[in-house]
């Protein structure tokens, strides 16, 4: 890329014809500063950050909100790594809950508390190579990632909710002994 935007200091390629900012029309938001332990991550050359960049991958999954999902279509030919999707994108969400034989995936570590959360990363198979260090990092990072604000703030809903449908059931429960003993009571007298 030797080009550079008189705009708005894209990079692109000689001859290339893309329009970046439209002469000035388009303008995006400036970037937010990346925060210092990602950085830190990203940048230093301590086991820790070496292990992070290892694992990328494998941290950037367990942060996931939803998996993604699509037909891949493979270009024909040789050259890097790329894919063409086709047809419609998905995002799957799993349920606030996982079922009782499967472990937690997604969203569903937003809903336990930092600690909790960091353990159920650190434990799924796949990030055995994984450090729980770093996992805590990311969760203070996450802490003041607004989404995750949102997902929690929904599931205390849920959760309420949750509580509330579990007591009306304990009181259906009490009055339906209730009435259970009061029919024992009538069966004696009569």
């Amino acid at each position: 890329m030797n080009v550079i935007c008189r705009f708005c200091s894209a990079f692109r390629f000689q001859g290339e014809l893309l329009n970046c900012c439209h002469n000035g029309k388009v303008r995006s938001p400036s970037l937010q500063e990346c925060p210092l332990l990602l950085r830190r991550l990203l940048e230093c050359d301590n086991h820790e950050a070496r292990n992070y960049r290892d694992n990328i991958r494998n941290y950037n999954a367990a942060f996931l909100f939803s998996s993604f999902g699509a037909d891949v279509i493979m270009p024909p030919g040789r050259g890097p790594y790329c894919f063409c999707l086709q047809g419609q994108t998905y995002h799957f969400i799993s349920g606030l809950h996982p079922n009782n034989d499967e472990r937690r995936k997604y969203g569903q570590a937003y809903i336990l508390d930092s600690a909790e959360a960091i353990q159920t990363r650190s434990e799924a198979p796949e990030n055995i190579v994984c450090l729980e260090s770093i996992f805590a990092s990311i969760s203070t990072i996450m802490d003041q990632n607004p989404y995750a604000y949102e997902v929690m703030a929904r599931t205390q809903i849920q959760r309420g909710r949750e509580r509330e449908r579990e007591r009306e059931r304990e009181r259906e429960r009490e009055r339906e002994r209730e009435r259970e003993r009061e029919r024992d009571g009538d069966r004696l007298h009569m």
